[in-house]
C-alpha cells in the first residue's frame, strides 16, 4: 500500500531534466535522483544517479516532496563540485573525481 502512495507522490513531483525513483532499502523506502549527463573527463553522455534518501513509511506528502527537493539539490550540488574548475583544475571535487589532478 505504501509503495504504491509513495509512486504517485513520486510521479507528481516535475523536476526537468531529472528522473525521481523510489524503492525499498533496508526496511524503509528511497528516492533516488537519476540524470543523463556529460562525463568530465570523456565527454559522453551517460546515465548518472545521485544517493539514496531514506522515507520513512510515516512521512506525510510534503515530507516526501521536501526530500526530493534535497534529492535534487544535493545531486546538482555533486555536479557542480565536480565540473567547476580554477585554473583548469576541479578544486572542489570529491577525491578521485574531477577533470585534474589537484595542486601538490
Amino acid at each position: 500500500m505504501y509503495e504504491e502512495q509513495l509512486k504517485s507522490i513520486i510521479e507528481r513531483i516535475d523536476a526537468p531534466g531529472f528522473r525521481l525513483e523510489s524503492g525499498a532499502w533496508d526496511g524503509d523506502w528511497f528516492i533516488q535522483v537519476t540524470s543523463r549527463l556529460r562525463m568530465v573527463e570523456e565527454g559522453r553522455i551517460v546515465e548518472q544517479r545521485g544517493q539514496k534518501w531514506r522515507v520513512a513509511f510515516s512521512a506525510q506528502p510534503e515530507e516526501i516532496v521536501q526530500t526530493a527537493f534535497h534529492a535534487v539539490m544535493a545531486f546538482l550540488e555533486a555536479e557542480v563540485r565536480a565540473t567547476l574548475l580554477f585554473d583548469g583544475v576541479a578544486v572542489l571535487a570529491p577525491a578521485g573525481g574531477g577533470t585534474a589532478e589537484k595542486p601538490a
